[in-house]
């Protein structure tokens, strides 16, 4: 979601786009529900997931859909669109599955692609992962082999 929300960032900051403050704030919307339920039980989480972002999840594509049909399909703000809708099935997995995070964020921090670092083949060394971290990982690595 994290790379969703980038682009819609970038948007905004350009252009002052009334389209990329609303999807900001939608998907705003969802973080906050995240920052909630940190640290509570993966079944609780992908409870109180179901009951309340999945609909904000639902909205948000009916509404960028909608979007798309009156966008120059040339525009920047149409290409972040198209790049949100054609990730949706990875982006809203977390939503199906209590153990995972809404974004990777803190997996590319520990292998430290938000510093620079090397990031080719699989990070080998992760300190101090929580337990959804370890395993969103081994989903990962199951979903790769």
């Amino acid at each position: 979601m994290a790379h969703v929300r980038r682009k819609f960032y970038d948007l905004q900051a350009a252009h002052q786009s009334p389209l990329a403050q609303e999807a900001l704030e939608r998907i705003g919307a969802l973080y906050a529900i995240e920052r909630e339920i940190r640290g509570r039980p993966p079944d609780v989480r992908r409870e109180i997931r179901q009951s309340r972002a999945r609909p904000l999840l639902e909205s948000l594509r009916a509404w960028w859909e909608t979007c798309l049909t009156k966008l120059s399909q040339k525009s920047d703000t149409a290409a972040a669109v198209k790049y949100a809708l054609g990730r949706w099935e990875a982006l809203t997995r977390y939503a199906e599955d209590g153990r995972l995070e809404i974004d990777n964020n803190g997996a590319h921090a520990a292998c430290g692609m938000n510093q620079g670092m090397p990031t080719s083949g699989l990070c080998r060394a992760i300190s101090a992962p929580t337990d959804s971290e370890r395993v969103s990982a081994a989903l990962i690595v199951a979903d790769a082999a």
